[in-house]
């Protein structure tokens, strides 16, 4: 398997080129903010994005070349927080845990909190949108007994309502269709999310609410059976799962480089099982992440400690100096040298 330690944008707002360590890509996402709106364009010759917060705003483009090498190192990750993907147009596959969904234009995909998940390929996908809402939102509008922003009778209350009460061997997520052809309910959904937009842009007076409660009029269309339709998906925890995230909890406390035979003798499995387990879970390799979280405590090390950068290599386990400088390089742009001179307290 191909393994980028980097990848590529154009960051809008200062109209210039990025090159964007792999290791901003986390398996799991923390967010403190309320709520979040990202929207995905994509034009013929490049990809969008948008990235809009109570507090900030992003904006990036990719070419052809640079969105293929993302999509190749973007991995199976999870969030802390609710995330409704809304295909406005086009289509789109989605791996939730490893059970593939495939989206089409007026369709929609609530993927729970704490469920892996990863965007597939999107060479026919137009434009998406990605509403992210924090558990308090939803908490607040369920106590809410007066005003029943979301409808006791839909599948979005039961998950909501429910949510704390899952079973840790199983994960509920919501795949929405439009009831009728004409999709009175994206209609809707673009206006309403055409707003948000431009409240997060503007940031006028009362932002903040204007916009939770465009949130919650989102969750209320997708509660109404006369124009949508629901479907739950019910993600079971494996045994493959489990012998992932042991192997996942084994590197991130070794941290160090190891073969697939000293991996299966520590665990009592064979190696390129682990490897395929461990691939299936989380969308890369255990040589891909080792390395990932190798030059992550080795830049920790650098800017932190006095070790010699000979000593970091060693004890990191790779293999001489020469195949540390270029794989730090290659991860962060600059020679381990220059990197604790530069940043080093």
């Amino acid at each position: 398997m191909k393994f980028d330690t980097t990848y590529q944008h154009k960051n809008l707002k200062t109209n210039s080129n990025e090159t964007i360590p792999m290791s901003n890509l986390n398996l799991i996402r923390q967010s403190n903010d309320k709520l979040h709106l990202e929207l995905f364009k994509k034009l013929d010759t490049k990809s969008l994005f948008y990235k809009y917060s109570l507090t900030d705003f992003s904006a990036f483009s990719m070419n052809l070349t640079e969105l293929n090498n993302f999509e190749g190192i973007n991995v199976l990750h999870s969030h802390n927080y609710y995330e409704l993907i809304v295909i406005i147009d086009g289509e789109l596959s989605i791996n939730l845990d490893g059970t593939p969904v495939n989206l089409n234009t007026g369709d929609a995909c609530l993927v729970n909190r704490d469920t892996f998940h990863v965007e597939g390929h999107r060479e026919k996908e137009k434009v998406t949108a990605f509403l992210d809402i924090a558990p308090e939102v939803i908490q607040q509008c369920l106590q809410d007994k007066e005003h029943r922003f979301i409808r006791n009778s839909s599948a979005l209350y039961e998950l909501f309502s429910k949510d704390t009460k899952i079973s840790d061997t199983k994960k509920n997520c919501l795949i929405f269709h439009p009831i009728n052809s004409d999709n009175v309910g994206l209609t809707a959904l673009s206006e309403i999310i055409s707003q948000i937009e431009n409240e997060l842009t503007q940031k006028r007076a009362g932002y903040d609410y204007i916009v939770n409660g465009l949130y919650i009029r989102i969750l209320d269309l997708f509660s109404q059976p006369s124009l949508y339709r629901c479907d739950p998906v019910i993600v079971n925890v494996n045994k493959g799962n489990e012998i992932a995230q042991l192997t996942r909890q084994l590197l991130d406390s070794i941290c160090k480089k190891i073969t697939y035979l000293e991996l299966g003798e520590e665990m009592g499995y064979n190696g390129n099982y682990l490897n395929r387990s461990f691939i299936k879970e989380y969308g890369i390799s255990i040589k891909a992440y080792l390395n990932l979280i190798c030059l992550r405590k080795a830049a920790f090390l650098l800017k932190n400690s006095r070790f010699s950068i000979t000593h970091i290599t060693n004890t990191l386990g790779f293999n001489n100096r020469t195949n540390f400088n270029s794989s730090f390089e290659a991860a962060y742009g600059i020679m381990p040298s220059a990197y604790r001179q530069k940043y080093q307290k």
